[in-house]
């Protein structure tokens, strides 16, 4: 085959840009299928003499041509023209300034390419061995070439010019942004610039969304926007409402509403063997010493009041903790553990499945929060719970465990300063202005709240709207508990490791305990 019209062309582009990045361009086109500085076009071939005027034809609006008759020199001072080379077989291939001679892939910056007859073969090191032009394009695209010659899928490269994954660059990138804490916005700056680095084109997602999706993490929440003041929905990106008059950035609160049954599935899949152990353990009052929950008396008392079922029972966790001192934001988390996991795998962060969150700078109204999230809950205990065919669970919630603030919040009860403060009992308690604290005494006999008493002082209170025995109102709870209330509360650890419990264990060793048995009560 003739290849005299090649060295035209490489002469003009020669002459249309920079020698220099020509080179860098082939030599990274060479380095990318780890072949050397070789000549692609056929070196040991002799050169024909160089175009004609002849083979020169002009277009365009009255070109102006200036022709050197020297053989050695292969360039002509040309202005707005079109150049066509013919080949040996009447081929004619057509080359203007901007657009002709290109071929569908052509880039900017690469080289021109052209369309061949027949299959070119290129040499490979000092061997000579041959490959063809076919099976070397296959290097530069998502697939790889078998010793059969076949062709077989794989995952796309982050660009043309590396061997990189897609999937292992995204993942990459995520872990570094999570370790460096950067936030959404910073991210996708980072990620725009990550991506204006890179070849054209490339496989780089421009946001975090799509490095999430490419990375295969799934998107298990559902975000809403509302406000506080007037309660109503707003727009994703809203950053007041416009509805109310005095409405402020802080009066905007988002809430994450999670995926439950998706996120309760891949937890049920995981530990289905530790689940049943423990259950025949449970059914069998074998325990290993310890008091744990499915051996007292309150979750026998539900195992014999749903006798012909397979009971999977959830304990609901409410806590908020803060995210910025100066602007008083916070983030209030409500999640679930499943009692039959044993201790040890319960209060795992992966074992317990989200429910919702609720991000804003005042207290979450629970029923602007949790109203969506539990009639999620109450309807997946109409349904069973499938792990796999053979497998299916009757969901039942056992009670909610927090600190004071939180169960104030959801309980709908007074705070753990005011009078009837208690869940469980009935003693106002008074005021000491001496130490300047509430003081509850133990007097006998005590009167305790049951079931039928907390129930009819909340309904008084919510149809009076007044304080009644601590009681504000009626608790979201009621709509799924399978316990009732008070005795599905289960008290936090504060109660006895903070506040008053740490006073005076704090009083006793100062005041009573002298140093020397202080140091042998520490030993």
């Amino acid at each position: 085959m003739d290849y005299s019209y090649l060295d035209n062309a490489l002469e003009y582009a020669r002459k249309q840009k920079n020698k220099k990045r020509v080179q860098q361009r082939k030599h990274k086109t060479l380095s990318r299928y780890g072949l050397s500085d070789i000549q692609l076009w056929a070196p040991d071939k002799p050169k024909d003499p160089p175009l004609s005027k002849q083979s020169t034809t002009t277009s365009l609006s009255d070109p102006e041509i200036v022709n050197n008759d020297d053989t050695n020199n292969h360039s002509s001072t040309i202005m707005d023209y079109n150049v066509q080379f013919k080949s040996k077989n009447n081929s004619t291939t057509t080359i203007d300034d901007e657009s002709q001679g290109r071929d569908d892939n052509y880039s900017s910056d690469d080289e021109l390419s052209y369309i061949e007859d027949q299959p070119e073969f290129i040499s490979h090191g000092d061997d000579q061995e041959e490959l063809p032009s076919e099976q070397l394009s296959a290097f530069g695209s998502n697939q790889t070439v078998d010793d059969d010659g076949e062709t077989i899928a794989e995952s796309p490269r982050l660009h043309d010019y590396t061997n990189i994954r897609t999937i292992d660059a995204t993942e990459t990138l995520l872990r570094w942004l999570r370790n460096s804490k950067v936030c959404k916005s910073r991210g996708n700056e980072i990620l725009k610039l990550i991506k204006s680095w890179l070849p054209v084109p490339n496989n780089l997602p421009s946001k975090l969304e799509g490095l999430l999706s490419s990375s295969g993490v799934l998107n298990n929440f559902n975000k809403r926007t509302v406000c506080v003041l007037c309660e109503t929905i707003l727009p994703n990106s809203a950053i007041k409402c416009h509805n109310c008059p005095n409405s402020e950035s802080k009066h905007v609160a988002l809430i994450y509403d999670a995926n439950y049954s998706s996120l309760l599935e891949s937890v049920l899949q995981r530990l289905l063997p530790d689940i049943n152990k423990y259950k025949q353990a449970i059914i069998t009052n074998n325990g290993d010493g310890s008091v744990d929950i499915p051996f007292a008396r309150t979750y026998k008392d539900l195992l014999r009041k749903y006798p012909a079922q397979n009971l999977l029972s959830f304990i609901l966790h409410l806590d908020g903790i803060g995210l910025c001192k100066s602007t008083k934001l916070k983030m209030w988390l409500l999640s679930t553990s499943i009692i039959e996991l044993p201790p040890r795998l319960r209060y795992r962060r992966h074992n317990m499945p989200l429910v919702s969150i609720w991000i804003g700078h005042k207290e979450p109204d629970m029923h602007l929060w949790l109203d969506n999230s539990f009639k999620m809950l109450s309807n997946l205990k109409k349904q069973q719970i499938r792990p796999n065919p053979s497998t299916s669970f009757d969901i039942k919630y056992f009670g909610v465990i927090g600190d004071c603030p939180a169960l104030k919040l959801i309980v709908n009860f007074i705070g753990h300063v005011g009078y009837y403060c208690c869940f469980f009992c009935l003693i106002k308690g008074y005021h000491d202005p001496n130490c300047r604290k509430r003081q509850y005494l133990y007097e006998p006999p005590v009167v305790l709240r049951d079931p039928k008493l907390f129930a009819s002082k909340s309904k008084e209170a919510e149809v009076t709207r007044k304080n009644i025995h601590g009681h504000l109102g009626r608790s979201i709870l009621e709509l799924i508990l399978d316990v009732p209330l008070p005795h599905s509360i289960l008290i936090d650890q504060h109660v006895t490791l903070l506040r008053h419990f740490r006073d005076v264990v704090k009083q006793i060793s100062t005041d009573f305990l002298t140093p020397a048995i202080r140091k042998q009560l520490d030993y």
